[in-house]
């Protein structure tokens, strides 16, 4: 019985690998499974070496996108200044601030600002003479908090991004920690 079932498997192999090579198996769909139709597609788009419109380009042997692809500005030059700590004014005043050249900016700024006084109101503004964004919080005693700013804005001339704040006084004893302002000089400045 042994025999019979290896003679049987051994002839339907043989039929297999006969078959497959054929006209026959190519009518019936043999290389279609070979091959998927789609196989060198990613959500129904093709993949191509060079860029082209409608096709994926896929990263360089160094893990980023030829330079050729990226949008203006997305090389642009980047600018960056950092406080450790400043100990926040009574009345507004510049805790940081970076000098840029002519040109249409994307500005970031942020920092973590610490109690240790009573608890009361901090306010901070990301201006270029004109305010890009404004946060006011409570800083309650002994507690922490972290405030993010961001803003576009085109120097005709060369000019100064400044984060001021104030915490009012007393009883409020605000100093804030890691403070940066960042810029990314690009080619066009869109607002919606």
């Amino acid at each position: 019985m042994r025999q019979r079932l290896s003679i049987a498997l051994s002839v339907t192999a043989l039929l297999v690998a006969v078959l497959g090579a054929t006209p026959y198996a190519e009518a019936h769909g043999v290389v279609h499974a070979l091959f998927a139709h789609n196989a060198d597609k990613v959500d129904g788009l093709h993949a191509s070496k060079s860029p082209r419109a409608g096709r994926l380009l896929p990263l360089g042997a160094n893990r980023k996108f030829p330079a050729s692809v990226l949008p203006i500005g997305a090389a642009g030059q980047a600018y960056s200044t950092s406080v450790a700590s400043a100990s926040v004014p009574d009345s507004a005043a510049a805790i940081a601030s970076l000098d840029l050249g002519a040109g249409k900016y994307v500005i970031w700024a942020k920092g973590w600002f610490q109690n240790a006084g009573g608890p009361g109101l901090v306010t901070c503004t990301l201006t270029t003479g004109a305010q890009l964004d404004r946060a006011d919080f409570t800083l309650p005693t002994s507690i922490a908090s972290a405030a993010n700013f961001v803003g576009l804005h085109e120097f005709g001339t060369a000019g100064t991004v400044e984060l001021s704040c104030s915490d009012g006084g007393n009883p409020v004893d605000a100093v804030a920690n890691d403070v940066k302002i960042a810029a990314l000089k690009v080619a066009t400045l869109t607002t919606g």
